[in-house]
């Protein structure tokens, strides 16, 4: 089984961060995603739009992502 992982903020969802979930799911069996906590995104961007909690909502969303 080929595993991929992806890891990101997703604060402002993009064509971009979709085009690279599909790329990754379309090069494996499974597709993981971590999502950067509040704290960490915080600290790496400054200001962030949106909380984990709608983040999360918007990746567990999106078909290219399957954990």
């Amino acid at each position: 089984m080929n595993i991929s992982y992806s890891f990101g903020f997703v604060d402002l969802f993009h064509y971009g961060h979709l085009n690279a979930l599909k790329v990754a799911s379309e090069n494996a069996d499974l597709h993981v995603f971590g999502l950067v906590s509040d704290q960490t995104a915080q600290e790496w961007l400054g200001n962030i739009v949106s909380g984990i909690n709608e983040r999360k909502a918007v990746i567990e969303s999106i078909k290219f992502v399957d954990e």
